[in-house]
């Protein structure tokens, strides 16, 4: 290995003399009656090295012959490795990698022992090198070697904390150094020990280290781990989404349960802490990340994750993230169909929460947006999900759209479906100073909503926009201004053929000759509408 292979024969003399094999004073009798001490001290810077890694060799008979030899060659142990400290270094670290795999763990074991205590100017040449070295010694082939470098990572683990405490910015720290390797090569790993390894050391680093040096790497560090919300997750979950519906388990509440024991980790442990480290310095970096998981994410987690995050820093940051809004809002409400109902409920909460701090006319346009896809679905959750929590958690802002909203929520409550009548029969129970109130104020708009769901070519939404002048007319104490209109608009859909939800039409027209002041040739087409109907086969009519 030192090129000299003279040196060998030498030894094996050595080796053979008696004295030699009883005590390091014959060791050290034997070097010094051979007269080989002065010319082995010129050798040192090759064979220290080699020498101080078989110290730690798996044979213990190689240890202890080597010891006697260390012995007999350093007489200053500190001074010696100190001074020819980086000829070790770079030994150790091509012997990490080599195919003898006794080579490779008392590479482990001697880099254990040598970085401990020391300083940062000595390891910053090497320090990114070593944590590579560790990452592949973690997930060798033998057990052995594997044992051996979990020795090295506890104590690079114990050495990096040390080195980054009491750092604040700087870009030669071993922050610098470490958090890229962490985030790129460690817990992007395939390999579970590499993973819960570094997350290990990042989750020390993050609890313990200056917020101002965390600050510097926080879009890199939050899109880590916000990705890793997902990548970490159990595949037997992938496994039981994929036949949920076969076995009876319901999706949405699995996912909300995912979500939970997502945020409940130490993954979300960490993004809860590192919240604290968001300013207006890399808020518009971290931004730019958020808005492409929000639109990007890969799985429910991640997604999910996103929003709460943002929402998280949206509290803490309230009218400085209003930079950023904008562009917020924008990811939050993109394409959302392809969502699940536990990601989009997590958007709408952080939607609401945003638009309090954001510029009224971006707010105005997501809202605009909104509402014109919920007029055009009728199975409108998707959408509608964000007006319920806009007006649960942002009453204020929700207030400049109620002539919008109201108008819509007292139509759609009628809905023959119950997961979107529900949601917006609590937007109008919520949102609406009283019914009596509401109905006056907002008359005329519910009105034309009214009669144009009657002209409507579903029978679903013709049902919907009977039902609702029905509880219109029993909640306005007698005030339609439209009555006449709303009359002939109900009779033009009496006659022809029955379609399901046809004698609403016939309770309406009932009740608002009961209720509101009607002329009398109103009356009367009513009622021959009426003889009309009871000629009907279709007695459902009646």
């Amino acid at each position: 290995d030192i090129g000299q292979p003279d040196v060998v024969y030498k030894f094996i003399q050595l080796f053979n003399e008696n004295s030699l094999a009883k005590s390091k004073q014959g060791v050290a009798m034997g070097l010094a009656s051979l007269g080989w001490v002065a010319e082995l001290e010129q050798l040192q810077p090759k064979i220290v090295p080699k020498l101080y890694r078989l110290l730690h060799d798996p044979s213990s008979q190689v240890q202890e012959s080597m010891n006697m030899l260390w012995s007999v060659l350093v007489e200053d142990n500190g001074a010696t490795v100190q001074k020819y400290f980086p000829l070790i270094v770079e030994d150790l670290l091509q012997q990490l990698s080599s195919h003898l795999w006794r080579n490779r763990q008392s590479s482990a074991c001697a880099l254990a022992d040598l970085i401990q205590g020391r300083k940062w100017i000595e390891l910053r040449e090497y320090f990114g090198r070593i944590w590579d070295g560790v990452f592949r010694v973690v997930d060798d082939i033998k057990e052995t070697v594997r044992i051996a470098g979990v020795t090295l990572a506890n104590s690079l683990q114990r050495t990096t904390a040390r080195l980054c405490e009491g750092v604040t910015q700087d870009e030669n720290s071993p922050a610098a150094v470490v958090f890229p390797i962490l985030l790129t090569k460690g817990i992007a790993s395939p390999v579970e020990e590499v993973k819960s390894l570094s997350l290990r050391v990042l989750y020390n680093l993050i609890k313990f280290s200056d917020k101002r040096l965390l600050s510097q790497f926080l879009p890199q560090i939050a899109g880590c781990l916000l990705e890793s919300l997902s990548g970490l997750e159990s595949t037997t979950m992938n496994y039981i989404e994929q036949h949920a519906e076969r076995v009876g388990i319901d999706k949405e509440n699995l996912d909300n349960l995912r979500v939970k024991a997502a945020n409940a980790s130490i993954v979300g442990d960490m993004l809860d802490r590192i919240t604290a480290c968001v300013n207006e310095e890399n808020l518009v970096e971290l931004s730019a990340k958020l808005s492409d998981l929000l639109k990007n994410g890969f799985g429910t987690n991640t997604r999910a994750g996103a929003a709460r995050f943002l929402s998280s820093i949206t509290l803490r940051m309230r009218y400085d993230m209003k930079p950023v809004c904008s562009k917020m809002l924008k990811a939050l409400t993109f394409n959302l169909s392809a969502d699940s109902k536990t990601v989009r409920r997590a958007y709408a909460s952080t939607f609401a929460q945003l638009s309090k701090f954001s510029d009224p006319k971006h707010v105005d346009s997501r809202v605009d947006k909104l509402l014109k896809a919920i007029e055009e679905d009728d199975d409108n959750t998707t959408h509608s999900i964000f007006i319920l929590e806009l007006c649960r958690q942002a009453p204020d802002v929700f207030a400049r759209y109620k002539q919008n909203v109201l108008p819509i929520a007292f139509f759609m409550k009628q809905s023959s479906e119950k997961k979107v009548s529900s949601i917006w029969e609590s937007i109008w129970d919520e949102g609406a100073p009283s019914d009596s109130a509401a109905i006056r104020m907002y008359n005329e708009d519910i009105v034309k909503l009214c009669l144009n769901a009657l002209k409507s070519e579903k029978w679903n939404t013709r049902k919907a926009g009977a039902l609702a002048i029905k509880d219109l007319v029993e909640k306005c104490n007698g005030f339609l201004p439209d009555a006449s209109t709303v009359c002939d608009a109900l009779l033009s859909l009496l006659p022809g053929r029955f379609w399901e939800g046809k004698e609403l039409c016939l309770d309406a027209l009932g009740l608002l000759c009961s209720k509101i002041s009607m002329s009398n040739s109103s009356i009367e087409e009513v009622l021959s509408a009426l003889l009309e109907c009871l000629k009907k086969k279709k007695k459902v009519l009646i």
